[in-house]
């Protein structure tokens, strides 16, 4: 991600009801998805998604003991929590 963006952690990675939130408000404000990564080491499983939104790119990652973080352009992150917060996604 470029200097210009901000992580917010969301939750829990195991949060299921959190994990399908983000990805139905995600869509519903028209992310594309370009790059899905799942992968697991030792006791720890990953899962990272890029996603094109507004024309500019979100990563999602899911990390065991480190949970659901999203990092992007402060502003798009902030509408994306906003919406979240609001129950829309």
């Amino acid at each position: 991600m470029a200097h210009d963006s901000k992580t917010v952690l969301l939750g829990a990675e195991w949060d299921d009801d959190l994990r399908t939130r983000l990805r139905d408000a995600l869509k519903d404000m028209g992310a594309r998805m370009e790059d899905h990564v799942w992968s697991i080491g030792g006791s720890q499983e990953m899962e990272m998604l890029e996603v094109t939104l507004q024309n500019q790119r979100v990563h999602v990652e899911a990390e065991t003991y480190v949970g659901l973080t999203l990092t992007g352009p402060p502003d798009l992150v902030d509408r994306v929590c906003d919406r979240l917060a609001s129950g829309k996604g």
